[in-house]
């Protein structure tokens, strides 16, 4: 059985078949013949208008499917343009890099003076190595000195390490004997002499007279003689705060006694020291001597003295005995 087309309205129209447009390809709220289907259909296209978006520095996004205006955009970080940067740091310094786009060429260096080494002699003016900001590229050698033996240094004077033990007496005044530390010598022995007052009431300066132990003195309780050791000069006190005078005697028992250290007054007449009158004593103190052949010190305290005094020292016999030996063996002033 045939089949009978009846036009009406015209000849054409729209052959599905024909369309290639789908219901994703048209723009949803429109209705369009589409592809496969004989009626028209709805679309489904979003409408996405002016679209736009940002991403981050080498980051991406993904653009939504459906219809877009064409005035949407995509906006990524903004980046300063740096171009060839470059910069300059100092010794141990840094530098912070600005935020940007490089372009590779750029660079950070560092200009240092350089100094090599070098050798200093030293001299009795300050030198300067000149070192400021600079990178040393070797060593600085400052020379040794040779130091003066202890003996040619001023006591108690320290030379780099060294101390001094060369005795200063510029306090003393011309002509003066100087007494401090010392043991006994020839010089003292010129500078002093042995004075006293015999029963008679004659006055005897005796040259003293160094041995083996010592200065000799002697003493007689029985004829009532009691010889000082006198220095011939008076000694400035100033500098001292102490004397030690060590004294012994030599034999059996009968040399008993004591010993006293005696500080006068400048102007004392010296008929009354050797009589043992006590006016114009400043500071005195003894020690006694018991054994034979026993070294004995006596300390005096002249902390309170200043300027010229005159020193004695005087030996006394307990036994009652005749000239008993008697020794100094040192005489020691103390800062």
């Amino acid at each position: 059985m045939g089949k009978v087309m009846i036009a009406l309205g015209g000849a054409g129209g729209i052959d599905p078949d024909e369309c290639t447009a789908g219901r994703a390809q048209v723009l949803s709220g429109y209705t369009a013949g589409v592809h496969g289907e004989d009626d028209p259909a709805p679309g489904s296209m979003p409408e996405r208008g002016t679209w736009n978006g940002s991403v981050g520095m080498n980051g991406s996004i993904t653009v939504p499917a459906g219809h877009h205006s064409g005035s949407g955009k995509i906006t990524g970080p903004t980046v300063t343009q740096r171009g060839a940067w470059n910069s300059r740091i100092g010794i141990n310094g840094r530098a912070t890099i600005p935020e940007g786009y490089h372009n590779g060429q750029g660079y950070v260096d560092q200009a240092i003076a350089t100094q090599g080494g070098q050798t200093i002699n030293p001299s009795a003016s300050q030198q300067t190595v000149s070192t400021s900001g600079k990178y040393m590229t070797g060593n600085i050698i400052v020379n040794a000195i040779s130091l003066p033996n202890a003996s040619d240094l001023r006591e108690g004077v320290n030379w780099y390490g060294r101390v001094g033990t060369l005795k200063d007496y510029s306090y003393l005044a011309a002509g003066q004997t100087s007494f401090n530390g010392a043991s006994f010598s020839g010089v003292l022995g010129e500078g002093a002499e042995i004075c006293y007052m015999d029963p008679y009431n004659n006055f005897h300066r005796d040259v003293p007279e160094i041995t083996g132990n010592g200065l000799r003195m002697y003493t007689s309780t029985a004829t009532n003689a009691y010889p000082h050791f006198c220095p011939k000069k008076s000694i400035n006190m100033t500098p001292f705060k102490q004397i030690k005078v060590t004294g012994m005697y030599t034999g059996n028992s009968n040399g008993r006694g004591s010993f006293r250290v005696e500080l006068w007054k400048t102007d004392v007449d010296k008929d009354l020291l050797v009589r043992n009158q006590a006016m114009g004593w400043l500071s005195y103190n003894s020690a006694s001597l018991s054994s034979g052949g026993v070294e004995v010190t006596c300390t005096t305290d002249i902390s309170g003295i200043s300027g010229q005094a005159y020193l004695t020292v005087m030996f006394s016999n307990s036994a009652y005995k005749e000239w008993p030996n008697y020794f100094i063996k040192r005489i020691e002033f103390l800062t």
